[in-house]
């Protein structure tokens, strides 16, 4: 290839990432060192000279900050900035709507919309159905019928200047669906100061079948003895919570924790140096996220033999989840419900089909608008 025509390519390349920025109205930074949550705004398959280190690549807009080590950079962000990752056929932790999927499937189910918790090309956790907004309760006016939260925007210290919490008051009334966690509850007992608040909107239901297509496989994880940057070791997986003990337990980040879990039929305990609590593909505290009996995804980073990460389900997927075939389906065609065969959006007819024999699925309701709040448990100090 001559020298023109090889400035000309890269010329090029460059005008499309440029194109592709200013389309989505933000601007497009390089995500090295960087967790966070946030939207996908774009997906893009990788070109042929990419295929072996890289499956699928996205763009992510970002709506809060865990944290971001890129000096200068990372102290100045603010939320709205546009971050690109890619997920590895080797390293990368895949986790769609809390359920552990294969690279391969999970890099095809990627499609603008989706939301959740990434860190770096290590751990992946997205989410197929609506978005909420999360906060701290500070007040409840019953009288008015409104609830005011903390939206936090970061709890890092160096990204609080450039992203402060942010206050918004929401209304609710005889048609809104309050729950303390599981339960149905009154608005005097579900909002009072000091819980925590999801707000969401109406959203239909869903059907999530999983095939041995999409499969969890840890041999895609780098053995722990040979991890490194960038990769999740296979000790990463799911446990269920037995119990948490921490230093910090109202505060988000840089705990120091002492967990027991359940892996595999067996407890575990589990000292860790520094341990972040993602809810429902939210970062939260431990005396919110740490609930005994709670499912759990650790993710375990280079050659570590701690969690650096814990992702948690609040709902109780093991009530939910079933084989496809012992399901008792009407109608597949029921317009209020939507169908995903391994993260695809498909018809009913297509997923009842197209299923193994062995597929398991997870059944969410449909919903209308509905505040589901969580009130602090008392962790061990």
């Amino acid at each position: 290839m001559g020298v023109p025509h090889a400035l000309e390519k890269v010329r090029q390349m460059r005008m499309k990432v440029l194109l592709a920025t200013l389309a989505l109205g933000c601007s497009w930074v390089d995500a090295a060192t960087m967790a966070y949550t946030g939207k996908i705004m774009e997906v893009q398959d990788p070109a042929e000279e990419e295929l072996k280190h890289t499956l699928r690549k996205f763009a992510v807009k970002i709506d809060y900050y865990d944290y971001c080590s890129r000096g200068k950079f990372g102290r100045a962000s603010k939320v709205g900035e546009m971050a690109s990752q890619k997920v590895m056929p080797r390293g990368t932790l895949c986790v769609l709507n809390g359920e552990l999927m294969n690279a391969g499937t999970f890099a095809k189910a990627l499609r603008p919309g989706l939301w959740g918790y990434v860190y770096e090309d290590t751990w992946q956790s997205f989410y197929t159905g609506p978005d909420f907004t999360w906060g701290e309760i500070l007040k409840h006016d019953p009288e008015a019928g409104t609830v005011t939260l903390r939206v936090h925007r970061t709890h890092k210290e160096v990204h609080l200047a450039a992203n402060p919490p942010v206050e918004k008051a929401f209304k609710y009334d005889g048609a809104t669906t309050v729950r303390l966690e599981e339960k149905g509850a009154e608005p005097e007992e579900a909002f009072k100061p000091g819980n925590w608040l999801q707000v969401h909107s109406h959203r239909k239901g869903m059907i999530d079948v999983r095939t041995r297509a999409s499969r969890f496989d840890a041999g895609e994880l780098l053995p722990q003895a040979e991890g490194r940057r960038g990769f999740a070791n296979d000790l990463s997986g799911p446990v269920e919570i037995l119990s948490v003990e921490t230093e910090n337990p109202g505060k988000v980040i840089d705990n120091r924790v002492r967990i027991v879990v359940r892996r595999n039929g067996e407890e575990e305990k589990i000292a860790c140096r520094s341990t972040t609590f993602i809810l429902d593909g939210k970062l939260c505290p431990p005396s919110i996220a740490a609930r005994p009996g709670r499912r759990a995804i650790l993710c375990y980073y280079r050659n570590q033999t701690s969690p650096h990460k814990v992702l948690l389900t609040s709902v109780d997927h093991r009530v939910q989840r079933s084989l496809l075939r012992d399901l008792r389906i009407s109608d597949p065609g029921d317009r209020r419900m939507d169908w995903l065969l391994d993260g695809q959006p498909v018809s009913g007819k297509q997923a009842l089909k197209e299923a193994d024999a062995l597929a398991e699925a997870t059944i969410q309701a449909p919903r209308g608008r509905a505040m589901i709040a969580f009130a602090p448990i008392v962790v061990d100090r």
